[in-house]
């Protein structure tokens, strides 16, 4: 699975990649919600509501990503913050199959280095996932 994460100004950034085990993402959770508006009616036995049309999608996971020397390991994770708080889309490609998270901000990201290696944990919020391509 191939995570991209594209700004809205800028160059698309890869956040996990199919290219190895290491770098695919591994505890991937996803949470949809959609907007409820509760509509309290004077005299009503009960509370109504209605959706509005409004989703909410969280997407998280995390990746390890190697690399040849610590050198290039430190400078990486020095630099890993360019892409939050930045909203683009965020592509999702598996096999042939390609989806989209719209108005898409990576939130936080949380990692740390260990020799050549550098752990990631990512936590994306967007809209409703789509195989529309919104750019």
């Amino acid at each position: 699975m191939k995570i991209v994460f594209t700004p809205l100004l800028g160059s698309s950034v890869t956040l996990a990649e199919d290219n190895s085990a290491r770098e695919n993402p591994r505890d991937l959770k996803k949470q949809v919600r959609g907007a409820v508006q509760p509509l309290e009616a004077i005299g009503a036995p009960q509370l109504d509501q209605f959706a509005r049309g409004n989703v909410r999608t969280d997407l998280s996971f995390r990746v390890r990503r190697q690399f040849t020397t610590i050198e290039l390991a430190l400078v990486w994770w020095l630099d890993s913050d360019s892409v939050t708080d930045t909203k683009g889309h965020v592509t999702i490609t598996q096999g042939t199959s390609i989806r989209y998270i719209p108005n898409a901000i990576v939130q936080s990201i949380s990692d740390n280095p260990q020799g050549v290696s550098v752990h990631i944990s990512y936590q994306i919020t967007g809209g409703k996932i789509t195989s529309e391509d919104p750019s």
